[in-house]
């Protein structure tokens, strides 16, 4: 029970994508966490498809939310590590507004952050 077909990863990575660009931080870092899981449990399934995961993660762990940025950065340095993009340790991607992402989207979901965390104080 709780294993994962093959089959399903298809739309099962479409669908966690998804969800690392919501507006509601916990929905990001379930997603996070959840490609944790499957970079731990079932990387057999996730090696030969790996190149979008990682492009996403890439852009998305310099979320505004510390416990968002954690599970994103530890997912990142798994999948990376499955990719053979080296051991892990450290990523060397820059934030999305400084490497040519859409800084406008950034300065949106941060404000939308900052309100959510703001509010949850």
């Amino acid at each position: 029970a709780g294993a994962i077909a093959p089959q399903s990863l298809e739309h099962l990575l479409p669908s966690i994508h998804d969800c690392l660009s919501s507006n509601d931080w916990a929905t990001r870092k379930a997603a996070a966490e959840t490609l944790c899981s499957l970079a731990l449990h079932s990387s057999s399934l996730i090696t030969d498809k790996t190149a979008p995961t990682v492009a996403l993660l890439e852009t998305c762990w310099c979320d505004k939310i510390k416990p968002v940025r954690e599970s994103m950065t530890e997912a990142l340095q798994l999948w990376k590590k499955i990719a053979g993009k080296g051991d892990g340790s450290s990523h060397d991607s820059k934030p999305l507004s400084s490497d040519g992402g859409n800084p406008e989207s950034a300065v949106l979901s941060e404000s939308s952050d900052l309100k959510k965390a703001n509010s949850d104080e």
